[in-house]
């Protein structure tokens, strides 16, 4: 879900850009879910790594308002990022999103966790 916004919403990333990356992390050790969702209006970030360095590929949230939201670093550590185009997902749907989080990530101590990582449950 988050991650479908990186090429859809931004045509002007390179495709070939976008296979230098490594897993999707949710990098919720700082604060956790619940404090950021509370405090900060928006869940931890959601990073992709370049697979070559330590740097920031992108960087994706869901906001209270229920956007997914977040920033793009096309020089591996160099100049400006780009910011994404914000998609609405609605309010309900960030606020489940950021529940689910707090369950299946920070309350079973998965922290900076690559997001294949976190089993969501469905409910029935």
């Amino acid at each position: 879900m988050v991650f479908s916004l990186r090429k859809e919403s931004n045509p002007n990333v390179p495709k070939n850009l976008l296979g230098f990356r490594r897993a999707e992390r949710q990098m919720n050790a700082n604060d956790g879910t619940g404090f950021d969702f509370s405090m900060n209006d928006r869940t931890c970030e959601f990073m992709s790594f370049y697979k070559s360095s330590t740097y920031g590929f992108f960087k994706v949230y869901v906001t209270r308002d229920g956007k997914i939201t977040g920033f793009a670093y096309l020089e591996e550590g160099h100049g400006e990022a780009i910011h994404l185009e914000p998609r609405h997902i609605g309010e309900k749907e960030a606020k489940e999103f950021a529940r689910a989080l707090q369950k299946y990530a920070d309350d079973l101590k998965k922290w900076d966790c690559n997001i294949e990582e976190i089993v969501f449950k469905t409910r029935k």
